[in-house]
């Protein structure tokens, strides 16, 4: 198990993509000799985030300041009192044999992994309308939107995945 920004691994989990140049372009156009009718369109390269949504807790693994106090017997017992103030919470050391569990004991932690390579995800998108005015304040359009997407981030893919 390695750690961001400990012991030479980098700080961030992704290296960071320059080459990542979204260009925008739209036109609008009115028919000389029709003036009623105006066709536009546009397109655009868009970048998401190369993190997925459940990034945030795997990457504070062993970073927690967190700490979780609990009675065996709620009814009669207090978990913590504040006039005496917070026990001392220690964390442990961040080694490659963190989270670790002896045989027979409970899990406290699992691995989970995210590919320091992954490219941001990418996303093409374009659209195309004509627009007709047939009476007065009253406009008829037909369109086409479209999206073609790439190197999409998923919250669910498994160290353990199984091959198809």
């Amino acid at each position: 198990m390695t750690f961001a920004g400990v012991n030479g691994t980098p700080e961030r989990a992704f290296a960071t993509d320059w080459n990542n140049i979204g260009p925008r372009i739209g036109f609008a156009y009115r028919i000389p000799g029709a003036r009623e009718t105006v066709i536009r369109g546009g397109g655009g390269i868009f970048y998401g985030p190369t993190v997925s949504n459940t990034i945030g807790d795997v990457a504070s693994l062993g970073f927690s300041t967190s700490a979780g106090y609990s009675a065996a017997q709620a009814e009669t017992q207090s978990s913590l009192r504040l006039r005496d103030g917070f026990p001392v919470v220690s964390r442990q050391p961040l080694t490659p044999g963190f989270g670790a569990v002896p045989v027979g004991q409970k899990v406290n932690t699992s691995m989970a992994f995210f590919n320091p390579k992954h490219v941001a995800p990418i996303s093409c998108q374009y659209n195309f309308g004509v627009q007709r005015e047939v009476a007065r304040n009253l406009l008829l359009e037909v369109g086409y939107i479209g999206n073609l997407s790439h190197h999409l981030t998923a919250n669910d893919l498994s160290l353990n995945q199984v091959a198809p």
